[in-house]
């Protein structure tokens, strides 16, 4: 609020449009007065709970929150019981301290908490700040054929509308599962509560009306089984919203996976336990939890095993590698209701997997700062990325990416003096001060690298090569002005001489400039 006394350390942030402009880094903590007085809301609305999804839906924020009220926290979690907005202190990356506190006691708090990882963020903002992913969450765990049916169905119905109740068929499915616990028929239980899932993961939203958008993508995910027909029964349920790639055998799925230097498959499907003979008693060479390790380690893809194993016998196994799977059993996956309940959370996985290739370039300060042009904020470089990467018009777009790099560099090669390269055409790839194009930045980049590799071959990356490499490109491929503004430009392509020797480079790139070889393959 207004007259919040500022800490030493801290700036306060006094209005929505402040907190939309921050900056965030890697030590960002946000400590939310519960009581904020924004927009003219009252101290009992209790309005720091939406600032906070906010942040965490909204702005994506994987920084800790801290709330701070002189009431207790026990009051808060009681009326979390009703409003969906108070589910979010119970998350990872939030706490609650208690008015009047210390500055000692604030900074110790500060100091114990930890950023959220991507997944966490992801996990936070569907199941805590997003009325289906509380309900789907209630049902799941609470939903047994031992449980009180009404102590379940109390729990979730207080954040459900009248319409949104009418949507999902509330007091049909009450009554037919009550049934089923009657006639003792777990079978049936187990059915009718998985279609009401599939049902309210089909029409709940915060407001009671529309569905999941149909998945346009070009995601291209790929299925390892040794059996043909349960290759044909996933083809069948998913070949629709996914473009899918096959494998019979953990050497073949490798062999996909090490071609596939650009990352373009985005997730794999891999049955847990691989035979070579019909009667499934010899053992392939690789096994699918195998694939699964090369697959984590030669990129960004998110993974699901699909098995008849015992729980344990993964979770030992998935410990033992240090890696992170999804685990879905087979007899969960026979009816249509049940693929499309995968098919979501398949869809949502590979939506992840971009975002986390978008993530590669995050160190640079401007990939995921918003930038203004005539008073209008756009997209980030890294929200175009991903919209691009999750867009079915990717490949086209690409596609003409990759042929204007090769134009460009065919000609570079061409040229008798590759520090004397002026040509017309090129100038409309002109990076400018004040707009960010993804495009032209996709295909910048990738010159200046090619050029950088090829001409320099010493390879040694100083300040001072760097400034008149860049000065090169600029004044002399693409007609830039001589005003003096050669590291701004540097800085608008993501580009910095700590980062390129860390090697920040997104796979399509480095894909090409493996093509390319020279100094390159020296250097890598």
């Amino acid at each position: 609020n207004p007259f919040t006394p500022v800490l030493a350390g801290f700036r306060n942030i006094i209005s929505n449009r402040d907190l939309v402009n921050v900056e965030l880094t890697d030590d960002t903590v946000f400590v939310i007065n519960v009581h904020l007085n924004w927009a003219g809301s009252k101290l009992s609305n209790n309005y720091g709970f939406d600032v906070a999804n906010e942040l965490r839906t909204r702005l994506k924020s994987k920084s800790p929150i801290i709330f701070y009220s002189p009431i207790q926290v026990a009051y808060f979690e009681k009326k979390s019981e009703k409003e969906i907005k108070y589910k979010i202190i119970f998350g990872r990356g939030s706490a609650f301290i208690e008015t009047p506190f210390t500055e000692e006691e604030l900074n110790k708090l500060v100091l114990r908490m930890q950023p959220l990882s991507m997944a966490t963020l992801h996990d936070v903002a569907t199941m805590l700040c997003d009325l289906k992913g509380i309900v789907i969450d209630k049902l799941n765990h609470d939903l047994k054929f031992d449980a009180d049916i009404d102590l379940v169905i109390d729990g979730i119905a207080p954040y459900l509308s009248a319409l949104q109740k009418k949507l999902i068929g509330l007091d049909k499915f009450i009554v037919d599962i009550k049934e089923s616990l009657k006639t003792g028929r777990q079978d049936v239980f187990n059915n009718l509560k998985l279609q009401f899932i599939t049902l309210c993961n089909q029409e709940l939203t915060e407001k009671g009306q529309g569905k999941l958008h149909e998945k346009k993508t070009n995601h291209r995910v790929l299925v390892l089984d040794d059996l043909l027909e349960e290759i044909a029964r996933a083809k069948k349920y998913l070949e629709r919203d996914f473009i899918i790639e096959i494998s019979t055998t953990g050497e073949q799925a490798i062999s996909i996976l090490k071609k596939d230097i650009k990352n373009e498959i985005v997730a794999i499907i891999a049955d847990w336990r691989l035979f070579t003979d019909e009667k499934q008693n010899y053992w392939q060479s690789l096994q699918g939890y195998e694939v699964f390790e090369y697959a984590a380690r030669n990129g960004i893809r998110s993974m699901f095993a699909i098995t008849s194993q015992a729980d344990f016998v993964v979770h030992h196994l998935r410990n033992l590698m240090g890696i992170r799977f999804s685990m879905f059993k087979k007899e969960n996956l026979r009816t249509a209701d049940q693929w499309k309940v995968f098919s979501d959370v398949l869809y949502e996985a590979c939506e992840k997997a971009v975002e986390s290739r978008a993530s590669i370039l995050d160190e640079f300060p401007i990939w995921k700062k918003p930038w203004v042009k005539k008073s209008i904020t756009q997209l980030t470089l890294k929200e175009q990325y991903i919209a691009l990467w999750n867009s079915v018009d990717r490949n086209s777009v690409l596609n003409m990416i990759d042929r204007k790099i090769e134009e460009m560099w065919n000609y570079l090669l061409d040229t008798k003096d590759p520090y004397l390269i002026g040509h017309e055409s090129f100038s409309e790839y002109a990076i400018s001060l004040k707009v960010l194009d993804l495009k032209k930045v996709l295909v910048l980049r990738r010159i200046w690298f090619g050029l950088w590799f090829n001409y320099m071959p010493t390879g040694k990356l100083d300040s001072d090569r760097l400034r008149r490499h860049t000065e090169m490109v600029y004044k002399k491929m693409f007609g830039a002005p001589g005003d003096g503004s050669i590291a701004q430009r540097t800085y608008n392509l993501c580009i910095q001489l700590d980062k390129i020797k860390a090697g920040y480079m997104l796979p399509e790139e480095i894909e090409w400039l493996n093509k390319k070889g020279s100094y390159w393959n020296t250097f890598t």
